[in-house]
């Protein structure tokens, strides 16, 4: 039973480790899609506003096709 007990208190250090350092890459990832994001929105705007015609303004909205919604 103490060798139980003992083994699980040294390893709890290390997996407290190794939680902290995933909860970074998955920040690092999130930040990073969020960039995305932003980025594509941000051309989508500068489309929008550049448009002068109706066909220039449909042009901006990308095709979906193969996308569905849930409904």
């Amino acid at each position: 039973m103490k060798k139980v007990l003992l083994s699980t208190v040294l390893l709890i250090p290390f997996m407290v480790f190794a939680d902290s350092q995933d909860s970074d890459n998955h920040q690092q990832k999130f930040e990073a899609k969020k960039q995305q994001i932003i980025t594509r929105m941000q051309e989508g705007m500068s489309c929008v506003e550049k448009a002068t015609t109706r066909d220039e303004l449909k042009a901006c909205k990308p095709n979906k096709k193969g996308h569905k919604k849930n409904k």
